[in-house]
C-alpha cells in the first residue's frame, strides 16, 4: 500500500538572525572569491614578465655575440697599460626613480563585475534586515 506522505514542517527561531549569518557569510565568501581571483590576475601577469624578460635576455646576449664577432680581435698583452688617476671628488649617488607599475589588466573582467554585484546585493538585503 502506497501512502501519500505529508510535508514536515518545522519552526524556526530567530529566521532574520539566520538570514543574517547566511548573508555574513556570503559576502565573506565573495570577498575571499575577488582576492583569489585577484591573486590568479597577478600570478599571470608575474608569468608574463617573466617570459618577456627571458627573451629580452636572450635578445641581449645574441646582440652581444654578435659585436664581440664584429669587434677586431687584438691581444690584452699588447695594450699599453696606463694608470689608474684617483679620484679627487668624492662619488655622488645618483637617486633611482622607480617608474610607477602598470595595472593589471582584468583577464576576466565579466567574473570580477559578478562578483561585485553580488557583494552589493548581500549588502543591500543586510542593510534592509537590521
Amino acid at each position: 500500500m502506497t501512502e501519500k506522505e505529508e510535508p514536515i514542517y518545522v519552526g524556526v527561531e530567530n529566521p532574520v538572525e539566520i538570514r543574517r549569518a547566511l548573508l555574513e557569510s556570503s559576502k565573506s565568501l565573495i570577498k575571499i572569491l575577488q582576492e583569489n581571483e585577484s591573486r590568479r590576475q597577478r600570478r599571470e601577469q608575474k608569468h608574463k614578465f617573466v617570459v618577456e624578460l627571458k627573451s629580452k635576455i636572450k635578445e641581449i646576449n645574441q646582440l652581444i655575440i654578435h659585436l664581440k664577432s664584429e669587434l677586431p680581435k687584438i691581444k690584452m698583452s699588447s695594450l699599453p697599460k696606463k694608470a689608474k688617476p684617483e679620484p679627487v671628488v668624492p662619488v655622488v649617488k645618483k637617486e633611482i626613480k622607480l617608474l610607477p607599475k602598470p595595472k593589471p589588466k582584468p583577464i576576466r573582467l565579466s567574473e570580477a563585475q559578478e562578483l561585485e554585484k553580488e557583494l552589493h546585493d548581500i549588502e543591500s538585503k543586510l542593510s534592509r534586515l537590521g
